[in-house]
């Protein structure tokens, strides 16, 4: 799940006007704003949380829905003399979120400069909507709001996917300009539910995620072209996880559900192949009650689990985010020096790989296997246990894409070797195993298939 911050800067210096009531009016715009903005969200993947930024910044409404909700958590808001507090802002937010799955959008006006702490940086990205009625705006304000997001958006690790004129903040002058610019907001893709799993450079599985994903970058609005939007057509328009390895741990099979779960589903029930290394995968998985480790391209890592409903039900699979870390702030020095983002290890969950099957990664997970079936095959009465293992090798060959002529001969190659001290009674059926895989490769060991 996604969540979107939006802050409305409540200070009455901040909203001081020379015309009679003009703090009010650009108050008013800013509601309607935020209000109209909420309204047209798609809000299936995202949970929107309003802010008020004073002095003592507090969020003022948690998963709002529409405009009422704006109005409502505003409504009882009164602004102070002080100016608002950016780092409270950010301490109050990262205390919230271990995962890089945010973004905060803060209002302010664009005619009195009042200038924020050098401290303010999140590692997300950062959207600032100017208001000025009267089409006036100081050019400090402009130039310290692009230095802010294009620091913020370095924190988060997106600069190389941003170019420079997308680390511009946008500007809002009046009712008529707002209607665009909530259009472009609207427009943009906060999250994607097309996934790649990248199990092997032969194999990668299409599958939709429910939630979706974070999907960065975020567009940062231009100045006054308010209608520039994100190209969708971009490469690397799905999220991308990348195998490292597997793991047998009851603790994360058994993780608690949290907003960071997943459901994987599928992608294209047409595409039989695609279905197939689908079904394939999660059979491996859960017959062995193992998870797989994966890196997403935002850098934080996963764990894809296995689980079902009756034991005759088919291996499904889920997607879960358990961060590796937290974001914090650490003084460089003395403490009234400029802060700095550090990254803290969480400790309890490992995700260090264990001695179990790793699909032949390295060759210690070759190794581990033929030496089972060779202890197998020196007993003339394992000879069923030996054709339950040659078929499970088969299930993680072919579900990891390890099922080309060459690793298969290779494989018979390696049985033949290390094996050539089977029990007399066994020879024929290893004989049967080695040419079956030279011939029809591991598929042709499936159950069913001897």
């Amino acid at each position: 799940m996604h969540t979107l911050y939006i802050a409305i800067d409540c200070s009455l210096s901040a909203f001081v006007d020379k015309q009679p009531h003009g703090a009010k009016k650009k108050l008013q715009l800013a509601l309607d704003f935020a209000g109209e903005l909420v309204d047209r969200l798609d809000k299936s993947d995202l949970d929107i949380s309003l802010i008020a930024l004073t002095s003592r910044p507090k969020i003022i409404c948690e998963n709002a829905k529409n405009a009422a909700d704006v109005t409502a958590s505003f409504s009882s808001v009164h602004g102070d003399n002080c100016v608002p507090n950016f780092v409270e802002l950010r301490d109050l937010i990262l205390q919230r979120h271990k995962i890089l799955n945010f973004e905060l959008i803060i209002v302010r006006d664009a005619a009195h400069y009042l200038p924020i702490s050098d401290s303010f940086r999140l590692p997300c990205i950062v959207k600032f909507i100017a208001l000025s009625n009267n089409r006036t705006h100081d050019p400090r304000i402009l130039a310290e709001f692009e230095t802010i997001s294009t620091a913020c958006a370095a924190d988060a690790k997106l600069l190389r996917t941003l170019t420079n004129e997308q680390l511009k903040p946008g500007m809002l002058y009046d009712n008529a300009s707002m209607n665009s610019l909530v259009d472009s907001l609207v427009s943009l893709s906060r999250t994607t539910s097309d996934v790649s799993l990248s199990i092997s450079p032969t194999t990668s599985i299409e599958v939709n995620v429910v939630p979706g994903l974070p999907k960065p970058p975020f567009l940062i609005l231009e100045n006054e072209e308010l209608l520039k939007k994100l190209n969708d057509d971009m490469k690397g328009s799905s999220a991308q996880l990348q195998l490292l390895g597997f793991v047998k741990s009851a603790s994360l099979l058994c993780l608690p559900r949290t907003s960071m779960l997943h459901i994987i589903r599928i992608k294209d029930l047409s595409n039989e192949k695609n279905k197939h290394d689908f079904h394939l995968f999660a059979e491996a998985l859960g017959s062995e009650g193992q998870v797989a480790v994966f890196m997403h391209s935002s850098g934080e890592e996963c764990i894809v689990k296995p689980l079902r409903d009756d034991i005759n039900d088919p291996w499904m699979l889920c997607l879960q985010f358990y961060p590796s870390g937290h974001f914090r702030w650490e003084p460089e020095g003395c403490q009234t020096e400029k802060a700095k983002i550090q990254f803290s290890e969480e400790k309890g969950v490992s995700y260090k790989v264990s001695n179990s099957r790793t699909y032949w990664t390295d060759s210690h997970g070759i190794q581990s296997d033929i030496l089972k079936i060779n202890r197998l095959l020196k007993r003339s009465d394992r000879i069923e246990q030996f054709y339950q293992e040659i078929q499970r090798i088969a299930l993680y060959a072919i579900a990891c894409g390890y099922d080309d002529p060459p690793t298969c001969a290779l494989m018979a190659d390696l049985i033949m070797k290390r094996c050539s001290n089977a029990a007399p009674e066994n020879r024929g059926h290893l004989a049967k195993i080695i040419e079956t895989l030279k011939v029809g490769g591991f598929r042709q060991l499936l159950p069913g298939k001897l």
